[in-house]
């Protein structure tokens, strides 16, 4: 497959612009799937997979500290092949499910629901062709427990309500199994459900339909359970086993470095087998940390945002390469060099509030006691306590604020009709629904969303897919620091530097 212009800037979709300058501003790490910078050992890697999609199919892993752009990574790829139609393919991105932690029965479901018109098309071709045999093996070994499937996909080829009802079969959407009787077919069980999929996806590739599956935020299972991240693995791992009966495509996961306690970023300890197949294609994305990667993102910036170029590339460049011990990770990097190109240097943050009141050894030593106290694992409960006693002391009246510590975990100011809501945990789905749900105990309600590092939301999401244009600020924070920052001001709360602090950290609670 030609993939010579992969890697290349793109141009960006014209009325995302002003969403990415908004989340800039607002400090959050946009959506930017229109450049890569750096990382030029995984490009090259990920491009040599990627031209064989036609061909055979690939498989490979990669990991990264969260803002280090593994999602945007896979946003660009399929940006990229929207822009390149000739390639014939197409890039799915789903989230991994903790429900759904078999990665053979997963890539049905996403082939069901994403990809079910271009199966029926190429199921057809294959049978009209009489290649339908070729596309499972001729029936032989473990394909033989799925003949009688295969053949009655030749035999209602023309029956689109039948074809329709067999693809659902084939893929589980109908598990149950007088589902099958019609057909004379016995159920299909999950392990026959792996040559189904090669089957399935053969048939794809015949008609020159080519998939790259993207699989993110793999942790999510591993954090749920680790027999379950086990039995992933190990599904995983059968379907590389599989790989030499599949003509094409390919699925890339994408998980955080805290699945490795030892930090050799392996998966020895939860499954060696999948290690072994796995370790020579695992690809690590770093933070950007070289001058020149520094200087081309400005570059980048200025490119997609349309906004006048500065005198200096060199002098934006070197401003942030300054503080680059402090900026961990790349979406850092990309918010510093923002901050540059609109010449907001002059700007204080909270942590340099805390550094002038010579708080910032208090402020350590306060978030490692939390931590040490457990409190990462209760968050969620330990967080509004000392934040109902701070909006106790701002209050004039009892009835100034409503404190929802439960289910909805925000804070409503009469004053000002602003709610600010603290999301906790980084999955999507649940957070969403707090927010409709907050929107509905707050009709007309401002929304100020405070959100952890590890949560993958941003202004564009929530206004174009989700519709929720109630939010007018999104604020990355992480709840340990507020923690610290609101017991420090319980001990001392007559000291106003300690109260301007906070009032810039909540954004004026």
């Amino acid at each position: 497959m030609d993939i010579s212009q992969l890697w290349t800037p793109l141009e960006p979709i014209t009325e995302n612009r002003a969403l990415i300058r908004q989340d800039l501003e607002r400090g959050l790490a946009p959506n930017l799937p229109y450049f890569i910078v750096g990382l030029e050992d995984v490009k090259s890697s990920l491009g040599g997979l990627i031209s064989n999609l036609d061909d055979h199919f690939s498989y490979g892993m990669i990991r990264g500290q969260y803002g280090n752009g593994k999602s945007n990574l896979m946003k660009y790829l399929r940006y990229y092949f929207e822009q390149h139609s000739e390639s014939h393919a197409k890039v799915s991105i789903w989230r991994a499910d903790v429900d759904r932690y078999d990665i053979v029965t997963f890539l049905l479901y996403i082939l069901q629901n994403e990809f079910e018109s271009n199966l029926l098309s190429s199921l057809k071709a294959v049978v009209e062709d009489g290649k339908i045999s070729d596309m499972c093996d001729s029936n032989s070994g473990s394909f033989g427990a799925i003949k009688g499937f295969v053949d009655q996909i030749s035999e209602k080829i023309d029956a689109e309500d039948d074809l329709k009802t067999l693809v659902a079969l084939g893929t589980g959407k109908y598990y149950d199994a007088n589902k099958f009787k019609p057909y004379g077919l016995q159920k299909l069980t999950d392990y026959n459900r792996r040559e189904v999929l090669v089957f399935f996806l053969n048939a794809l590739a015949y008609t020159q339909h080519y998939i790259i599956f993207c699989i993110d935020e793999l942790e999510k299972i591993q954090e749920k359970s680790k027999a379950r991240f086990q039995s992933f693995l190990t599904t995983f791992r059968e379907l590389i086993d599989l790989s030499s009966s599949i003509h094409g495509h390919m699925i890339l996961g994408s998980i955080t470095d805290a699945v490795s306690k030892t930090g050799d970023h392996s998966f020895d300890s939860y499954n060696p087998a999948f290690e072994r197949r796995i370790k020579d294609y695992k690809y690590e994305l770093k933070s950007i940390r070289d001058l020149n990667d520094i200087k081309e993102m400005a570059r980048e910036l200025v490119r997609v945002l349309d906004i006048a170029e500065p005198d200096s590339y060199d002098d934006i460049a070197n401003a942030v390469y300054k503080k680059i011990s402090k900026l961990r990770h790349t979406s850092d990097v990309v918010r510093a060099v923002f901050v540059q190109l609109n010449q907001q240097t002059g700007a204080k943050t909270w942590e340099d509030l805390l550094a002038e009141a010579k708080l910032s050894e208090a402020f350590e030593e306060k978030r490692q006691e939390l931590k040490d106290s457990g409190v990462l694992s209760r968050v969620d409960q330990k967080l509004f306590a000392p934040l109902k006693d701070y909006v106790n002391i701002l209050s004039n009246r009892d009835d100034d604020y409503d404190v929802r510590s439960q289910m909805l975990q925000c804070v409503y100011s009469k004053a000002t009709n602003r709610c600010y809501v603290f999301l906790i945990t980084d999955g999507y789905d649940a957070n969403i629904n707090r927010l409709r749900n907050v929107m509905h105990e707050f009709p007309g309600a401002e929304l100020y969303v405070f959100k952890p590092e590890g949560l993958d939301i941003s202004m564009g999401s929530l206004v174009d897919k989700e519709k929720i244009d109630s939010v007018k600020n999104l604020i990355p924070y992480d709840p340990i620091d507020l923690m610290a920052l609101l017991e420090l001001y319980m001990e001392d709360y007559n000291n106003p530097k300690l109260a301007e602090i906070l009032n810039l950290y909540t954004h004026q609670l």
